[in-house]
């Protein structure tokens, strides 16, 4: 039994660390765009590196959360069954949720084209006060 729940942690943890693999080539890293923080744009910059980070590593644990809470409430009997019950309810919502929010924001960035680039300032070096 111990034996059987040491392969399932294993291919558990081979399953999730996949995408990780598979995404390995890339150069770009959230710190990279720390490096240099002497304007607010770089700042904004690493804060969004970082969040962009961060925002995947919440999906996951929310999803490992759900499928637990599953598990725990096939095993469990009695008055446990409805605390896990809502365990699940509020992890699928939560799912939910973030799916969302990330399909309306990339939906408004590509209506309104926030191609991520930065607007340059007008050139006032002729303009004559008077």
């Amino acid at each position: 039994m111990i034996m059987k729940k040491i392969i399932i942690s294993i291919m558990a943890v081979i399953y999730f660390l996949s995408p990780v693999a598979a995404f390995a080539q890339n150069t770009y890293t959230p710190i990279s765009a720390c490096q240099n923080l002497s304007s607010i744009a770089s700042v904004a910059s690493c804060a969004l590196g970082i969040i962009n980070l961060i925002i995947p590593i919440i999906v996951a644990i929310t999803v490992v959360w759900t499928i637990y809470s599953s598990f725990e409430l096939a095993r469990t009997e009695g008055d446990d069954r409805k605390k896990w019950g809502w365990a699940i309810f509020y992890g699928l919502l939560a799912i939910f949720l973030m799916i969302s929010v990330y399909g309306l924001v990339n939906i408004f960035t590509g209506t309104f084209e926030f191609s991520g680039s930065s607007v340059s300032a007008p050139n006032l070096n002729n303009v004559i006060v008077q």
